[in-house]
């Protein structure tokens, strides 16, 4: 069994890593990163889909891992990206020369798997229409979709569904296990549940 931090509990964990020299956003892209290399072979085109917040960092991040494994990766980023972490990682994908679009109508080869890298845990608010038509394009495109965190659009504490909300196939979810993860629509919307500590340091764990 995993343990079931509240948010509040999550944020302080990100705090005191920090201060502490762990950098989570780089773990968790590593279990991304990995968790794909186990389940497709190199080569396999994997569509990243990014928010402007840090679960789009982790998935830029995670792009950028494969990339550096020989994988096709496709960084498909709507709007500007804000946190500075994600900045840092989508610089380096421009250097690496690494396809980055703004719309879906430029994907030009079938992806094997989709990364939901949109919204993570800290969303709180209905989606504007725009994130909620773009997450329904997203659906229709019926890929294998591996959600970071949590399916976006759906509050993994509460099981609110803020509009719309991804469909997942696996949910790859960090630190601690989520409940709305496994309940009623959530359960629907998260596939197969899949939880990694990020090997966190005991004494960091709150007691």
């Amino acid at each position: 069994m995993y343990p079931l931090y509240t948010l509040a509990e999550l944020r302080h964990i990100e705090k005191i890593a920090e201060l502490a020299g762990i950098d989570l956003m780089q773990r968790a892209a590593r279990s991304i990163a990995d968790w794909i290399s186990q389940h497709y072979q190199p080569n396999s085109p994997i569509l990243f889909a990014c928010g402007t917040g840090n679960n789009g960092g982790d998935a830029i991040w995670a792009a950028l891992n494969l990339h550096a494994r020989d994988y096709q990766v496709i960084l498909l980023i709507p709007q500007p990206i804000k946190s500075p972490a994600s900045l840092k990682a989508l610089a380096l994908c421009k250097a690496e020369g690494i396809a980055i679009i703004d719309q879906l109508s430029l994907i030009t080869i079938q992806p094997a798997l989709l990364v939901d890298g949109l919204f993570g845990i800290g969303l709180d608010r209905t989606l504007s229409d725009t994130w909620q038509t773009f997450i329904n394009a997203l659906n229709k495109l019926a890929l294998p979709t591996l959600a970071i965190d949590t399916p976006s659009g759906l509050d993994a504490y509460s099981g609110e569904i803020y509009g719309t909300a991804i469909k997942a196939s696996t949910t790859l979810t960090f630190l601690g296990d989520k409940p709305a993860l496994h309940q009623k629509q959530g359960m629907t919307l998260s596939g197969h549940v899949i939880v990694d500590p990020l090997d966190l340091p005991k004494h960091l764990r709150p007691h």
